[in-house]
């Protein structure tokens, strides 16, 4: 009889268990708070990694990299491209990401005819990964342009950028003029 009951108690622990889940599962945002608790767990020995690399690895840059385009110049290596080449190759890659962003646009139009929500989504991002990149390269392309003309001030930033009058037709502009 004591062995039936042993035999019958890790079973009787099991179901104790597996329905005090279930009933802490049914309390509405539960889930989600076990889900944070977990990934917490998960992650913590992750983040104290990162956080000793950290503190080992020497730092490298102590001010915000902002620069004249004279200092720019002047930290160039010798054997660098030529900024003709710079130019070019930024210009090519911008209108790559403009032809793949057009191919997502075109893709995306073919799934919200369908309603296809989850490739609408997938599109959309890939669509903003694209204009993130025209955006870079827009911006490469624009201080290259104005940097000469005005060597002692800073480069323009980013937000700068955003600022300014019209960079939405700089950002979709393809640049196909030939040089």
């Amino acid at each position: 009889m004591s062995d039936q009951q042993n035999n019958t108690r890790p079973a009787l622990k099991l179901v104790k268990s597996a329905g005090k889940h279930v009933a802490l599962n049914m309390i509405p945002g539960y889930p989600l708070y076990g889900a944070v608790k977990c990934f917490r767990e998960a992650a913590a020995p992750g983040a104290a990694v990162i956080a000793d690399l950290a503190k080992r690895m020497p730092q490298k840059r102590t001010g915000k990299g902002v620069r004249t385009w004279n200092q720019a110049m002047e930290a160039r290596p010798a054997d660098a491209l030529p900024l003709r080449d710079i130019e070019r190759l930024n210009t090519r890659a911008k209108q790559i990401f403009m032809a793949a962003g057009f191919f997502g646009l075109c893709v995306n139009l073919g799934n919200l005819i369908n309603q296809k929500w989850i490739g609408v989504f997938s599109c959309g991002l890939f669509m903003l990964v694209c204009l993130m990149q025209m955006f870079k390269f827009e911006l490469r392309l624009r201080q290259m342009e104005t940097g000469p003309r005005n060597p002692d001030r800073f480069l323009m930033s980013a937000g700068e950028f955003l600022r300014s009058r019209g960079f939405v037709k700089h950002v979709l502009n393809p640049r196909l003029e030939w040089k």
